[in-house]
């Protein structure tokens, strides 16, 4: 009865262990739950942001992609430490807002601790 308790008790450490590096991959990046992400789109840009949640700062890089109402495609990149509540922003400008307004935004972002 000891043993099954004990091999009860490992069973349920590990399994606690193993699922806290659901999000970890091999190369160090991963996807964390705390981080936010919303883009914003004017006329005359989009804007993305990333806001850290977490209580230690993380390193992310990502791109910002645009689209306009003629079809052209812009993207920027952007990369840095997000101090812990803090965020940045990465921005991309359509090309002549007045004839070619922006519609679209989508951002990637990848981070880690």
């Amino acid at each position: 009865m000891i043993k099954f308790i004990k091999g009860l008790v490992l069973l349920t450490i590990l399994g606690f262990g193993l699922k806290s590096f659901g999000y970890y991959y091999p190369n160090g990046w991963f996807y964390p739950q705390v981080k936010d992400v919303r883009c914003f789109v004017s006329p005359q840009s989009a804007r993305c942001t990333v806001v850290n949640s977490a209580g230690a700062p993380m390193f992310c890089q990502g791109t910002v992609y645009g689209t306009s109402r003629y079809g052209a495609y812009l993207q920027s990149n952007f990369s840095g430490w997000i101090g812990a509540g803090q965020n940045i922003w990465a921005f991309v400008n359509a090309i002549n807002p007045y004839n070619d307004p922006m519609l679209s935004a989508n951002v990637n972002v990848q981070c880690r601790f």
